[in-house]
């Protein structure tokens, strides 16, 4: 799963929240290069593993769409899972 970081403080909780910002500026990847917004949103939202799901998951972890795993909601670090392959996440991760 994609891991979408929210603000709720300034009013960014969905993948929709974001276009506006997303078509602000030039969006950049961990390298610097740029990224333009359709393939940004693609990265976001047509994930896929086809590899099979192990059977003994992590405590923090549960089946997602397209053979993925996903993050238990939390309320601290996840939030929300999102309609497709994404997660919201308020806080930082790595």
């Amino acid at each position: 799963m994609f891991a979408l970081r929210v603000y709720p403080e300034l009013g960014i909780n969905t993948l929709r929240d974001w276009f506006s910002v997303l078509t602000e500026g030039n969006i950049r990847d961990e390298y610097g290069s740029f990224v333009p917004m359709f393939k940004m949103i693609s990265v976001i939202t047509d994930r896929y593993w086809a590899h099979g799901h192990p059977d003994n998951l992590d405590p923090h972890a549960e089946h997602g769409p397209n053979g993925l795993l996903r993050n238990r909601v939390d309320g601290t670090h996840c939030v929300g899972h999102g309609p497709g392959t994404y997660d919201y996440f308020a806080s930082d991760f790595s």
